[in-house]
């Protein structure tokens, strides 16, 4: 999907703020908006144009211009823009059912679509704002007659494309009666990435809920101590000579680097909206710390998903594993001592999210499809 362009339509009645909020989206995160209207008007009266003779004969004689000219002009200033890998956000589009099947026809697979931005907002605060803003617009559409007739076209084309969206999971929609900047803050943390961190004991099941999860739900799976262990033998490593003599000389490697690690792997993945679980992370305070110094605000965590398991269970899978697994902790005595580590260094971290309202607790000493009901309640998109 690299080469594609990533595309977001941006949806919602008259005078719910879209284009207020798009300009704020291009500004903070430098995307691109493209509005159909005024592609339409402007290739209308563009010197030379290809499609402005016909686009001018169909408002001539009252038709509606066909969506297949919308599309095509929409894919060609994608194309001037840039193309590949470029971010749009289409605003007003698709309005309907036929909007969308010319979106299909013409750039289909070609483009990624990532979400529907839905912005929602009673027929009666709308009315409220296009009339304020008719006083000053000078726009023709923003009198009462004509504010009706819109939401009812808008009732009856454009929310089954939204009610189609919310089922194939990509619609987001905000409640945009709130002011400006709060609706601002809503829209900022759905293009920050969406952090998940997984706790739980050694032996807790964390591996294997978050693998169903990746497979079902189409998370990332970060583990931060494959993370380091990669980093340490990567040639050309910016890290890896810091990392080994660390462990060289016994030392644990600073947090720093493994959230820079995590941080450079989720912006090699999906960073904008992209979900993410961090596995085994953070562990400590001074986990948490570093965390806080480095990514800050730059993402939302979501939530921490604390895997609640007995010792005595933890230690009987654990045993079983050394077996098979020929890691050299899992025996006896290091098993121990990573339950007091546990026990000692992450159970105030758990307490901490529990204490902020983001911990969601799953008792893992069940069944692992018993397990599974639980969490994918919990993380379903």
């Amino acid at each position: 999907m690299g080469d594609r362009p990533n595309v977001i339509f941006v949806l919602g009645g008259p005078g719910t703020g879209k284009g207020t909020q798009c300009a704020r989206l291009r500004e903070k995160f430098g995307y691109h908006h493209l509005s159909a209207g005024d592609l339409l008007r402007e290739e209308r009266s563009r010197e030379g144009s290809e499609h402005g003779e016909l686009i001018m004969s169909y408002i001539n004689e009252g038709k509606v211009v066909p969506s297949q000219i919308t599309v095509k002009l929409l894919e060609k200033a994608m194309r001037n823009l840039g193309w590949e890998g470029g971010n749009f956000l289409v605003d007003g589009f698709p309005r309907s059912f036929e909007n969308l099947s010319a979106w299909e026809e013409v750039v289909g697979g070609k483009v990624n679509v990532k979400s529907c931005l839905f912005f929602d907002c009673s027929e009666e605060v709308m009315e409220a704002r296009l009339l304020e803003r008719g006083k000053t617009s000078g726009r023709s559409d923003d009198n009462i007659e004509a504010i009706k007739k819109r939401f009812r076209t808008f009732q009856e084309e454009t929310i089954p494309v939204a009610d189609k969206f919310m089922q194939d999971g990509i619609l987001k929609r905000l409640n945009t009666e709130q002011s400006i900047e709060e609706v601002w803050d809503k829209i900022h943390n759905l293009f920050k990435p969406q952090v998940v961190f997984v706790l739980g004991g050694p032996g807790a099941g964390k591996g294997t809920q978050c693998a169903k999860l990746v497979e079902t739900f189409g998370y990332h799976h970060l583990s931060a101590g494959d993370l380091l262990r990669e980093e340490k033998t990567r040639e050309g490593s910016e890290h890896g000579e810091l990392i080994n003599t660390y462990i060289r000389e016994g030392k644990v490697v600073p947090s720093e680097i493994t959230v820079k690690l995590l941080e450079k792997a989720m912006k090699g993945l999906d960073w904008e909206g992209g979900n993410f679980l961090v596995d085994g992370f953070p562990r400590s305070f001074e986990n948490l710390s570093a965390w806080e110094k480095v990514l800050g605000d730059t993402v939302n965590v979501r939530l921490c998903l604390f895997f609640d398991c007995s010792e005595e269970e933890m230690e009987i899978r654990l045993l079983e594993r050394g077996k098979t697994s020929g890691r050299s902790d899992d025996n006896i005595e290091s098993i121990r001592k990573r339950f007091h580590t546990f026990k000692d260094e992450s159970m105030p971290v758990v307490d901490k999210f529990e204490g902020e309202g983001i911990l969601r607790k799953v008792n893992s000493q069940r069944s692992v499809e018993e397990v599974w009901d639980e969490v994918s309640a919990l993380l379903k998109p």
